[in-house]
């Protein structure tokens, strides 16, 4: 499988978590709760940030070559 490939199912991973995360922030109400969930979203958000910037960096790279 290639690199490229195996980005984007974790990407697609990450977002799934990130939908069910945010499924559960509609109908819980303990602030512990909702604090860990929102923590969780934010170490999604940055771990695909970077896997984004990985695509797009090779991407550059494969139009200037």
């Amino acid at each position: 499988m290639s690199h490229r490939r195996t980005e984007l199912i974790l990407l697609r991973s990450i977002m799934e978590r990130m939908e069910n995360c945010l499924e559960q922030l509609d109908w819980v109400d303990d602030p512990h709760a909702v604090h860990y969930l929102a923590e969780t979203m934010l170490r999604d958000l940055e771990v695909s940030r970077r896997l984004c910037m990985q695509v797009h960096r090779r991407a550059k790279l494969a139009v200037v070559n």
